[in-house]
């Protein structure tokens, strides 16, 4: 099986880490960042109260309800217990993939011996290259995850 710049822990936990992250970074104060994450929490609050069946997207930033509390679902909980290879790329710039770096712990701690992570360094969510938190999509690395994708297929 192979995961690509999935986020482990869901969406909207990447929008609450990037707070706090941005915050350690000295871009914000901490005091704003966990302003902005009760702002986050209001937000999720009304994504949970929109019927999961409205499809109007103008409520949601392009995504319905239902997309939004299903991305928003932890999917390293069940990752652990798939018994196939699992082969995890992701971008170490992508917010959203930070926990990613986690799975060894978790794998190791229920037993999985057969994983294979790959981190791409400085590295976009599309493993595009990131200078000072812009993307360069004219770098991008897709072809390099999926050669190294497919080499461990078909090593198996």
């Amino acid at each position: 099986m192979g995961l690509l710049s999935s986020g482990l822990e869901g969406r909207f936990a990447a929008f609450i880490t990037k707070e706090l992250n941005d915050a350690k970074a000295g871009k914000q104060t901490m005091e704003k960042a966990y302003e902005n994450i009760e702002g986050l929490y209001d937000q999720w609050k009304e994504i949970c109260s929109i019927d999961e069946n409205d499809e109007d997207l103008t409520k949601l930033q392009r995504d319905p309800a239902k997309t939004w509390k299903s991305f928003s679902y932890p999917s390293w909980t069940d990752l652990i217990h798939i018994t196939m290879p699992v082969y995890i790329a992701y971008g170490t710039a992508d917010h959203g993939a930070a926990g990613n770096a986690l799975m060894p712990v978790y794998f190791e701690l229920t037993g999985k011996k057969n994983y294979k992570m790959k981190p791409y360094i400085n590295r976009g969510h599309n493993f595009e290259k990131i200078i000072n938190e812009t993307p360069d999509f004219n770098d991008m690395k897709w072809q390099e995850v999926m050669d190294d994708f497919i080499q461990r297929i078909e090593a198996l």
